[in-house]
């Protein structure tokens, strides 16, 4: 371990030869590592394979600082430090706490995050129901168009005018709107089923989204939107 303050001074201004690629606890990381192999490091003795060590371990830490913009170097420098700081405490009981609160705390800001995430989708939830009610009800009211025209009544009247029309005023060809109400005239009941599924569904998810009004309305504290119409 190199302890005499002039040695530590003289390694440190070797590594901060580019930009400050390395901050005090990095330097001591990678200062250790290099000793590590050699036990009789000094400041001396710091020949080239050791300065080469030294460098390497920084660089795998910090990276080249020649081709970081400012920024990036910032950052970088920072989480090296950081991460430097905690291998030279591991053995701390302090940092052993600290660790166990910034779980907690990082847990909790998780938490809040989520809680937070979930009220946005929420209000935006909530915000969307007054206009997905009002497409349904257009699909009911034109649902109750369809119905008015495919009324077995309705048909069989306009049938009969177009028949009755035709028989009146030989001169002029009907044909043409007889043939049209054809395929009308024998769907009719296949259409009817298909109208009669769509109403029932489209009434299910109305309830649904009544239903989601109030419980939304509850979750945010906000007055539920005023869904039914006089």
């Amino acid at each position: 371990m190199i302890t005499d303050t002039a040695e530590l001074e003289g390694l440190f201004v070797y590594c901060k030869r580019q930009r400050n690629r390395c901050g005090p606890a990095l330097f001591q990381v990678a200062s250790n590592a290099a000793q590590e192999k050699n036990p009789d490091l000094h400041f001396g003795a710091l020949g080239p394979a050791t300065v080469a060590e030294i460098d390497a371990i920084i660089s795998r830490h910090s990276g080249d600082a020649r081709f970081m913009t400012d920024k990036v170097w910032e950052q970088t420098y920072n989480s090296a430090e950081e991460e430097s700081q905690r291998k030279l405490f591991e053995g701390s009981s302090e940092m052993r706490e600290s660790d166990k609160l910034n779980r907690q705390a990082s847990e909790s800001r998780r938490l809040a995050d989520q809680a937070e995430a979930g009220l946005r989708l929420a209000w935006n939830e909530f915000l969307s129901l007054p206009e997905a009610v009002e497409k349904l009800r257009a699909t009911l009211e034109q649902i109750a168009h369809e119905r008015q025209m495919l009324d077995p009544g309705a048909l069989k009247l306009e049938y009969q005018r177009l028949y009755l029309h035709g028989l009146k005023n030989p001169q002029q060809d009907l044909q043409a709107q007889e043939l049209a109400m054809l395929p009308l005239l024998i769907t009719s009941d296949w259409r009817r089923e298909v109208l009669d599924k769509l109403h029932t569904e489209t009434l299910s998810k109305l309830e649904t989204l009544k239903k989601r009004n109030s419980e939304l309305s509850r979750k945010l504290g906000r007055p539920p939107h005023k869904l039914h119409r006089d």
